[in-house]
């Protein structure tokens, strides 16, 4: 229907909602919106405030105006921010990559249990399954197979999505770091003052021993 107007809206994971939304415009959408601060679940919207003032630049005049924008964050967002913890963050950013929803890639980090090589397996094989939503049984049935710290399966060995299921893991995967340092030592270095106190001799040790260093 011709006499419909389009509208974009963008959200924020990989940081890239006011390239996309600039994009949209030259392609001839007809509506796009942002929020104040970027305020929106997760990983926030387009702030508002930074489409406004790439208006007010790129046209010029008086149509656009954002320092009433700019007070509003200064008297309420900033600390509204705060409180409510929105916008760009590790987590919604690795789920923007691999696109999965948020929550994995949330629950694994706030874990605290796995790395981050971990995670990228986890999500990647999370994609290849793609699952509607979040489950958080999904998670619980990847880490009970012990695939976490593996590969995930290779995309040719999926025919569809949805394929792979949680009990195929473990045989057909191998550690992305397995003999990554086969036979070299390992220094691994807590922080600290003494860090500073002895870093002569900790420098010495590693120029003479050449070990792999955590």
């Amino acid at each position: 229907d011709l006499d419909k107007s389009i509208g974009f809206h963008a959200h924020n994971n990989l940081q890239l909602a006011f390239a996309n939304t600039l994009e949209a415009i030259r392609d001839g959408i007809d509506i796009t919106d942002g929020t104040v601060f970027g305020m929106g679940r997760g990983a926030g919207n387009l702030p508002l405030e930074t489409l406004i003032t790439y208006f007010e630049k790129a046209i010029g005049g008086t149509k656009y105006n954002v320092l009433p924008i700019l007070e509003l964050i200064d008297k309420y967002f900033l600390y509204l921010s705060k409180e409510f913890k929105w916008g760009y963050n590790l987590p919604h950013m690795i789920s923007g990559i691999y696109e999965v929803h948020p929550n994995y890639a949330t629950d694994l980090i706030e874990s605290g249990d796995y790395n981050i090589e971990d995670i990228q397996s986890v999500l990647q094989l999370i994609n290849k399954m793609n699952p509607i939503g979040f489950d958080k049984n999904i998670i619980a049935q990847i880490v009970q197979t012990g695939f976490v710290g593996h590969e995930g399966l290779d995309a040719e060995t999926i025919s569809e999505p949805g394929d792979v299921e949680a009990g195929q893991i473990y045989q057909s995967a191998e550690a992305t770091y397995k003999d990554r340092h086969k036979g070299r030592d390992f220094l691994i270095l807590a922080n600290g003052p003494s860090l500073v106190s002895y870093k002569d001799k900790i420098d010495q040790f590693i120029e003479l021993y050449d070990p792999i260093v955590v």
